[in-house]
């Protein structure tokens, strides 16, 4: 169980930049609903975990929650909707401090933690029900191990996760491709020094090195369309048609 309400990180090597992007992607989500933010509104999502709570309160009378990867707290507002505050002991953690402080504020008796999830710096088999709602897939290798070692025995571990072929999954996958072939391509040094040559060649100097630079740059520009072409402008956040565009 988590001995005291006070923020503890627990670090590993190589999580600081995820604890800083965490961070930013839930700062300022204040008192918005759990199921509208982060793209987890679909009822079925709720559904899920209406019923999983109403089965756990059958099997517990007095249940202790771990939520991992807690976010701004799905997962914890549906529990105690379901189950009632008195009845359940309700404890969270998340690698991001933003996230963390908010969970205090919307529920001041739910016991938080910062930590990795791949290590989280709790008791083993502490909790009857440990879940985790679109985040342990993004923990990193250690935190399924992690959430199993948390769970007592005769425990329920609930976990939902993006499936391979889904929609996020391919959007993802679209976007990882689109970013490598823009990296492959070398279109923002090449841009680079298309516009440093032209600059050149504007205040009178000799046109050559800016003729040879555009030849340069012109499969790089080819590259990109081939891009959208394959993926649509709107692959990457835009990203890709937003360089093409301010280029052409």
């Amino acid at each position: 169980m988590i001995k005291d309400t006070q923020l503890a990180s627990h670090d590993l090597p190589g999580n600081t930049r995820t604890a800083t992007d965490w961070n930013a992607y839930w700062r300022g989500t204040g008192e918005a609903g759990a199921y509208a933010s982060g793209g987890v509104s679909h009822p079925a999502v709720r559904a899920f975990w209406e019923q999983f709570f109403k089965m756990a309160g059958d099997g517990f009378p007095r249940p202790s929650l771990l939520d991992l990867a807690t976010g701004n707290g799905a997962v914890v507002e549906c529990a105690l909707s379901i189950l009632g505050a008195g009845r359940l002991e309700v404890s969270c953690v998340d690698i991001s401090e933003s996230a963390i402080a908010n969970i205090r504020q919307r529920f001041p008796d739910v016991s938080a933690i910062v930590a990795d999830l791949r290590d989280v710096p709790l008791e083993s088999g502490s909790y009857n029900l440990v879940t985790s709602q679109f985040g342990l897939e993004y923990a990193g290798e250690g935190a399924v191990g992690e959430a199993a070692r948390l769970t007592a025995v005769g425990g329920l571990l609930a976990v939902l996760m993006h499936n391979s072929s889904g929609s996020i999954h391919r959007e993802c996958e679209a976007a990882l491709d689109a970013i490598e072939r823009l990296q492959g391509s070398g279109f923002i040094p090449l841009a680079q020094d298309l516009f440093r040559t032209a600059f050149a060649a504007m205040q009178g100097e000799e046109r050559e090195p800016y003729e040879a630079a555009a030849t340069r740059f012109d499969p790089a520009v080819k590259a990109l369309e081939q891009v959208m072409t394959e993926h649509g402008e709107q692959v990457a956040g835009n990203l890709v048609a937003r360089l093409y565009s301010d280029v052409r």
